[in-house]
């Protein structure tokens, strides 16, 4: 198997947000969590506002998980722009 992952899903909206507080070192931590406790070495994330999910995947990236991103419908005008934001940042050409 060559990959081995989890969805991470940081707070859909419905009527509100389930996980409004945003702390890096939380994240950072969970992802940390993943990768060294769990074995996993990817993670799809998943939500609706894109640059909590850009911020998400450039941890993850930094932590060496493979990432695959899932802007949900609201996100979608910004996923294009956001991703190509993050490879350059990155440095990375194999991401997609």
């Amino acid at each position: 198997m060559k990959f081995k992952g989890v969805t991470y899903d940081f707070g859909y909206v419905m009527d509100e947000n389930w996980r409004p507080s945003f702390d890096m070192k939380v994240v950072h931590r969970e992802l940390e969590i993943l990768k060294n406790y769990l074995y996993c070495n990817a993670v799809r994330i998943c939500g609706f506002d894109t640059d909590r999910l850009m911020k998400y995947a450039e941890d993850a990236l930094e932590q060496g998980l493979h990432v695959w991103l899932s802007p949900n419908s609201s996100g979608l005008l910004w996923y294009n722009y956001s991703l190509l934001r993050l490879r350059k940042k990155m440095a990375l050409k194999d991401l997609l």
